[in-house]
């Protein structure tokens, strides 16, 4: 499971988060399948503080019956985008080679831009971090699939 928090950890910070600041909370419903097994579990991120290098993002990834896999890490302020960023994607979606959709997950029902990612499609919206659902064939031929739960906008 060290695979996925790595994975974990760098989508997020490869992709889209918004509305960084610092108390930005974001909690998923994790399921992981491969051929007849699955896994659940969450996924938790969060930004516990600001540095002058960026901001300290922080993660925890919790499958049944195992213990937590936390992770910290300094994301550069630039490499977060803004909720300005995610309206831009949302209301010119078709531009960014996404498909506008409303959907639904635990957190509620969201207007999102589903855009293809390697191995999946990630649905984007506003929320802390962006990502709304996240459908992802990992390397090892598993199947990931985040759906968000609940989350807190810091201040």
């Amino acid at each position: 499971m060290k695979i996925l928090l790595t994975f974990a950890t760098l989508l997020f910070a490869a992709t889209v988060q918004a509305t960084p600041a610092v108390g930005d909370y974001s909690n998923f419903a994790l399921t992981l399948t491969q051929g007849t097994a699955s896994a659940k579990g969450t996924y938790e991120i969060s930004i516990n503080s600001l540095r002058s290098d960026g901001y300290v993002m922080a993660t925890v990834v919790t499958i049944s019956g195992q213990p937590a896999q936390r992770s910290e890490s300094v994301v550069p302020a630039t490499d977060l985008m803004t909720d300005a960023t995610i309206a831009s994607v949302l209301s010119d979606c078709a531009s960014y080679g996404g498909q506008a959709q409303q959907i639904t997950v635990p957190a509620g029902t969201f207007a999102t831009c589903a855009l293809s990612i390697d191995g999946g499609t990630a649905w984007l919206g506003q929320a802390p971090f962006g990502v709304i659902k996240q459908v992802q064939k990992q390397s090892d031929g598993s199947d990931l699939v985040l759906e968000l739960n609940n989350f807190v906008n810091g201040k």
